[in-house]
């Protein structure tokens, strides 16, 4: 697992893992904002989506319907952190 972190990725004790904005500084609250959206929406529009493609191709119903759920999670996320967003800007 350590060689998952890197200069833009980091992963701590609890296994959850950070995007680092701002060449490893946490920047203002709308600046976290928005890098948090754009890795939501990454996570949901891209990451997931192929992970789920790829493995239906691959006889992988199971775990393609499983991709996709968690798609629509990063998606909820994304919203609600856009809802955070308008709300402050």
């Amino acid at each position: 697992l350590k060689d998952l972190k890197s200069k833009d990725f980091y992963m701590d004790n609890n296994w959850h893992y950070y995007t680092i904005v701002n060449d490893g500084t946490i920047g203002d609250t709308a600046t976290n904002l928005r890098s948090a959206i754009a890795s939501e929406t990454y996570d949901s529009a891209q990451l997931y989506t192929t992970f789920a493609e790829t493995a239906r191709q691959e006889g992988l119903a199971e775990l393609g319907e499983w991709f996709e759920i968690l798609a629509r999670t990063e998606q909820a996320h994304m919203e609600r952190l856009q809802q955070a967003l308008d709300a402050i800007s």
